[in-house]
């Protein structure tokens, strides 16, 4: 068996990947197109970083697995990959933890001030602790949109601080409280109630833009909006113009519309924002656990046995694979 990697992963990971005695070929690219000729004659593509689209997936039919570390799959087209027999792994739950934990850190930091006060502590301004900017997140109102696995351990940590909980899911009323907060039947009602807003769905078409100007302004002044999912969920532009005009109090980003970020890219002149470049779910532990998890996802498909990795199920029923799982 062949495996192209685009980027080395963890240790363990390479280890697990050594001992299905694969043939590894680490590219360390970003680009497939700069590899394609090891993809072409590779049964799994392990993808850290770069896109995988359809021209290049027609030319790579020989994958039995693609592989990603993580839960975002949006910079894969799956549905060719269907098409062509070729199952697409992600690793949910990996690093469902360190998202969550991220996520209370910038509830914490926006509620106690800790960025202003430290610029102001820096720059010398020791009265500025006088300025109360500080308030208490007990009886605060999280809202999230989407309850998955992140979204469900970020709720028990706020349900456990105290603060109320709220949600809205596409899938209704169960999986809102399956995760652990009240349901909402409208996002709408999550941006009016909400002191936070926090971002947990997948981008797709519909929920390309999905938060907007026509969102923003239900939030209350003296709220937040936090988004760990995906740049383009969130309209840039109109979350710029938010900031700038105090309708929200601020916003915390881990994730834009275009990456890698630039310096001069409008997002970085907005008012009342932290910024962290895409690394909400980058922890040792959950690196090693999306690297192990992807390695063990691929080897299941490559050997023609379905995985509940798989991002669209339907491929386990393609001739391709059936043909791959007879054997």
């Amino acid at each position: 068996m062949k495996v192209a990697v685009s980027h080395a992963l963890m240790p363990e990971g390479m280890e697990l990947l050594k001992k299905t005695g694969a043939e590894i070929y680490i590219a360390d690219s970003s680009d497939p197109y700069e590899y394609i000729e090891h993809i072409q004659e590779s049964d799994i593509l392990i993808l850290r970083m770069g896109e995988f689209r359809r021209p290049i997936i027609e030319k790579c039919r020989n994958l039995k697995a693609i592989g990603i570390t993580g839960i975002g799959y949006d910079h894969v087209d799956v549905t060719a990959a269907t098409e062509y027999g070729i199952p697409v792994i992600i690793t949910p739950g990996a690093n469902q933890h360190c998202v969550a934990e991220t996520v209370i850190a910038y509830i914490m930091a926006f509620s106690k001030n800790l960025f202003r006060q430290s610029q102001e502590l820096h720059a010398g301004h020791w009265e500025y602790r006088d300025e109360g900017k500080g308030f208490e997140l007990f009886g605060k109102t999280v809202g999230f949109i989407g309850c998955g696995k992140i979204a469900s351990s970020t709720i028990a940590v706020c349900n456990a601080l105290g603060m109320k909980t709220i949600g809205y899911d596409i899938l209704g009323r169960e999986q809102a409280e399956k995760a652990g907060c009240e349901y909402r039947d409208s996002m709408d009602d999550i941006f009016r109630e909400s002191d936070f807003v926090s971002i947990h769905v997948t981008l797709t078409p519909e929920t390309r833009n999905l938060v907007t100007a026509k969102q923003l302004e239900l939030m209350k002044p003296s709220a937040y909006l936090i988004n760990i999912a995906r740049g383009p969920i969130v309209n840039e532009h109109d979350l710029c113009d938010a900031l700038n005009n105090d309708r929200i109090a601020g916003a915390a980003v881990d994730v834009f519309c275009v990456e890698p970020t630039r310096p001069e890219d409008p997002i970085f002149k907005a008012k009342n924002l932290i910024t962290t470049p895409h690394t909400a779910g980058i922890a040792k532990e959950a690196i090693t656990r999306m690297s192990t998890m992807c390695v063990e996802g691929c080897n299941e498909v490559a050997h023609g046995r379905p995985s509940w990795q798989a991002v669209d199920q339907r491929v386990f029923e393609h001739p391709r694979f059936k043909a791959l799982s007879e054997k």
